[in-house]
């Protein structure tokens, strides 16, 4: 179970991307999957294997939390993730990128926009620097019902699997909106 300052998070339903790498040795596999608390994007997940030899595969998991506050992952009655909340840490406001569209339409040609504006690599002594390729689309939309929030999460792959994630957010409730 999941919960945000105490609160249950859900999880939708189905993976928002089932991806592959393969640039990388080992057939490595994967599925994200998003946790939301009232629609808003809340936990990433990623499982994923690959090949270690003769045949034994590997399995992975890793979390990353979108909010700066308390997220708790909890398995059979015991704690098993609680991410440090940094007082640094929060949304950026992004004033260049202007006011969110009143049309979701609109709004999600402007996400593209934004997304667009930022490049992305990994550098590892072993393979160098890689630029990595932005998806056109984003893996994750927040749903059409929410009037108050806008949400898309953009991601930058190998092949199609996502090394860095960015969340483009708008709150529509605001006086005067801003990514």
């Amino acid at each position: 179970a999941w919960s945000l300052n105490e609160l249950p998070l859900e999880l939708r339903p189905n993976a928002i991307v089932n991806w592959t790498n393969p640039l990388e040795k080992g057939q490595i596999n994967g599925s994200t999957f998003v946790w939301e608390y009232e629609g808003r994007p809340v936990v990433i997940g990623q499982l994923f294997s690959y090949l270690t030899g003769a045949e034994k595969r590997s399995f992975c998991h890793v979390f990353t939390a979108l909010t700066d506050k308390p997220v708790l992952g909890r398995r059979k009655g015991r704690d098993f993730w609680t991410p440090a909340v940094s007082s640094k840490s929060g949304w950026k406001e992004l004033k260049a990128a202007g006011a969110p569209a009143e049309n979701r339409q609109t709004r999600l040609l402007q996400m593209r926009q934004i997304a667009r504006q930022f490049d992305a690599f990994t550098e590892e002594a072993s393979r160098g620097k890689r630029i990595l390729r932005l998806l056109p689309h984003p893996l994750y939309r927040s749903d059409e019902a929410l009037k108050e929030t806008d949400a898309g999460l953009f991601a930058y792959v190998v092949g199609t699997d996502p090394e860095l994630m960015i969340l483009i957010d708008c709150d529509l409730t605001e006086d005067s909106p801003t990514w």
